[in-house]
């Protein structure tokens, strides 16, 4: 899975200007999974080799694809691309070995996700991060797969105002 083009994309749509400039601030506020994967991939302690990984990040961005097939027209190439994220993930040898992956999540329901990932997730050793774990409880999420995990989540920020922070995308990221 290649979310290089979603990246590019959301960068065109954004256009240097702060995501809640451009968007909704329902959509703005939780478009976190861009700039977290740009930061794991300038990361010291990053591997390019799979088998000396500690950590598997995921660089997914359901949650910028989602938004992109919103604004595209087009919702089926976001469920597409999750759905190639759990075909692969299924093929995965570190995936399916036990490799600790961990995978971003921004918005207030799993079903960002799909359902065919979200399985694929809750079978493996999986760290998800998302912006309010208590949101397991909340609708939806309580009968989703991911449910566990996204109980079990890392709190992750939800993306400040323009107002109340510096560039959120400064620079073009480095290739994935």
């Amino acid at each position: 899975f290649n979310f290089s083009t979603v990246f590019h994309e959301m960068r065109s749509l954004l256009a240097g200007r702060p995501p809640d400039a451009v968007l909704p601030v329902s959509e703005a506020q939780y478009l976190l999974d861009m700039p977290l994967i740009e930061a794991f991939t300038v990361h010291p302690q990053r591997t390019l080799d799979p088998a000396h990984a500690t950590i598997h990040v995921l660089a997914v961005a359901p949650w910028a694809s989602q938004i992109m097939g919103r604004h595209s027209g087009d919702s089926n190439m976001h469920e597409a691309r999750m759905q190639g994220v759990a075909d692969e993930l299924r093929r995965n040898p570190f995936f399916r070995r036990g490799s600790l992956f961990v995978v971003l999540v921004g918005g207030e329901t799993l079903g960002v996700l799909g359902t065919a990932l979200q399985r694929e997730l809750a079978s493996g050793n999986v760290l998800l991060g998302c912006t309010d774990p208590t949101n397991a409880a909340i609708g939806p999420n309580v009968r989703a797969p991911a449910h566990l995990l996204m109980a079990n989540a890392v709190t992750l920020p939800y993306v400040a105002h323009a107002f109340a922070a510096p560039p959120l995308f400064p620079r073009p990221p480095p290739p994935l």
